[in-house]
C-alpha cells in the first residue's frame, strides 16, 4: 500500500493558540498529525496497531496508527473504547477473541465523535499531559487492516491442532509473567506460523492482536516492509523502550520471507536479538515459504521459540460443517459428508469460495466444485515449479 508522505502545514487554528504556546505543543492540520509530549506518559499511549515511519521534513521517528476511520481518540475519552461498527454482532460464532478473554469484559460500541469535537478533545488531552518533549509522535491515519482484526472471526484454533497448540502457548506465556521475572528471564516469546496460503494464519494473528489490545492494553507494531524494519531499528527502539518499557508489545510480521533480503537479513537478526526487545514482547510471524527463511533465524530458540505448521492436515473432521455454518448461517446438508470434496484437502479459503459460488451463481455443489478444480488446475500450470518457490 502506498503511504502518502507527511508534510507540515501552517497552523490554521487560533482558538487554542495561547494554551499551545504555554504548553509548547504544536498543532498541525488535523488530517496529518499532532506533535505531542510523551515523556513519563507510557501508560497513556493508546493501545492499538501501529507501524513505524518518519516525518518527511524533519526525518523524525513517528508511529502511524491503524484505525478504521482514521480518527485520533484520547485515551480517557468515553468514546475511546471502540468504534461503532454496523457489522459487529454478525458473527454467528461469538468467540473470546472478539469479546475479550484476558481478564477483561468486552467493550461496548459507542457512537463516533464528530471530527471537530474529536480533534479538540484529542488536542486538549495531549496538552494536559505536560510539556516534556520527546521525539515520539502519534499519527492517526486510515488503514483498512484494522476493521477486520476480529470482525466475523471464526475460531479456527478450535478446529486445527496446530493453531490450538499456538493458542495454548500464548496463554501459557501470558500467565507466567511472574515466573519469568522471578527467574530473571527475558519475558519474550516468538512464534512463527508457516503453511500454504489461505489457511487463516494472518487472520488468526490479527485476532490474537485484537484480543491483546482489548485485554492487555497492548501496543502492536506491524512490520510490512524492509523500510519499516530499518526505521524501527535505526530510529525507534530506544525511544519506544523509554516510553513503553512496561507495556505489552506485539511485533507482528506477516510473511517473514519478505524481510529476508540482502541487508534486511542482518536487520531481522538484530530485531529478534535486540536487548531492548527482551521484556513484555511477543513476536507473531507468518510465512508461506519456510524454506526461504535462513537457518540462523529459525534454528535458535529465543529468536523463534515455536515453529508451527498450519496446513489442511491439521483440520478436524468437524471443521467443514462448522465453517459452512459460519459462512452461510445454515446447517450443511448431511449427505455432503460423503461427497468427494470432503477428501480433497481444500483450504478454508478454497472452501469459502466453493460455498459462496454456489450462492452467488445458483450453482449446485458439483458445478461449484468443477469451477474450483478448474481454477486450481490453472494455478498449478502457472506455478509448475511451485516446489522451488515454496508453494508445495
Amino acid at each position: 500500500m502506498n503511504r502518502p508522505p507527511i508534510h507540515h502545514t501552517r497552523r490554521d487554528t487560533d482558538t487554542l493558540s495561547n494554551t499551545m504556546r504555554t504548553q509548547h505543543a504544536t498543532i498541525v492540520r488535523m488530517d496529518t498529525h499532532i506533535e505531542f509530549p510523551l515523556a513519563g506518559w507510557s501508560n497513556d499511549v493508546p493501545a492499538g496497531v501501529y507501524y513505524p515511519s518518519v516525518e518527511v521534513s524533519t526525518n523524525r521517528f513517528i508511529l502511524m496508527k491503524e484505525q478504521p476511520s482514521g480518527e485520533l481518540i484520547p485515551k480517557n475519552d468515553p468514546c475511546q473504547q471502540q468504534w461503532a461498527n454496523p457489522h459487529r454482532g454478525e458473527n454467528l460464532n461469538p468467540h473470546p477473541y472478539q469479546q475479550g478473554s484476558f481478564n477483561q469484559p468486552a467493550r461496548e460500541n459507542p457512537q463516533p465523535l464528530s471530527k471537530n469535537r474529536l480533534f479538540l478533545k484529542s488536542l486538549q488531552a495531549l496538552i494536559n499531559h505536560g510539556s516534556d518533549a520527546t521525539n515520539l509522535w502519534q499519527i492517526s491515519t486510515p488503514r483498512p487492516q484494522v476493521d477486520y482484526l476480529a470482525r466475523g472471526y471464526f475460531p479456527l484454533e478450535n478446529y486445527h491442532e496446530g493453531l490450538s497448540n499456538v493458542d495454548k502457548s500464548i496463554r501459557a506465556f501470558l500467565e507466567h509473567g511472574d515466573f519469568y521475572r522471578t527467574q530473571r528471564l527475558d519475558y519474550k516469546r516468538s512464534i512463527l506460523l508457516y503453511g500454504r496460503p489461505g489457511m487463516g494464519k494472518s487472520r488468526y494473528l490479527n485476532a490474537v492482536s485484537h484480543r491483546m489490545i482489548l485485554d492487555l492494553n497492548a501496543i502492536v507494531l506491524r512490520l510490512e516492509s524492509v523500510r519499516e524494519l530499518e526505521i524501527l531499528l535505526e530510529k525507534g527502539l530506544v525511544l519506544l523502550d523509554r516510553i513503553l518499557s512496561d507495556r505489552t508489545k506485539v511485533i507482528l510480521i506477516e510473511e517473514l520471507a519478505g524481510l529476508v533480503q540482502l541487508r534486511s537479513h542482518t536487520d531481522l537478526l538484530n530485531l529478534l536479538d535486540h536487548p531492548l526487545l527482551r521484556n513484555n514482547v511477543l513476536f507473531l510471524m507468518t510465512t508461506n515459504s519456510p524454506e526461504t527463511i535462513p537457518m540462523n533465524i529459525v534454528d535458535r530458540p529465543s529468536r523463534v521459540d515455536l515453529i508451527q505448521g498450519v496446513n489442511v492436515d491439521g483440520l478436524s473432521d468437524a471443521f467443514i460443517p462448522a465453517w459452512y455454518r459460519h459462512l452461510l448461517n445454515e446447517e450443511m446438508p448431511p449427505a455432503w459428508n460423503e461427497h468427494r470434496f470432503y477428501d480433497m484437502k481444500l483450504s478454508p479459503a478454497c472452501l469459502k469460495e466453493l460455498f459462496l459460488e454456489m450462492v452467488l451463481n445458483g450453482w449446485s455443489l458439483d458445478e461449484s466444485l468443477a469451477n474450483t478444480e478448474l481454477r486450481r488446475a490453472k494455478i498449478a500450470a502457472q506455478f509448475a515449479k511451485g516446489v522451488e518457490i515454496g508453494y508445495n
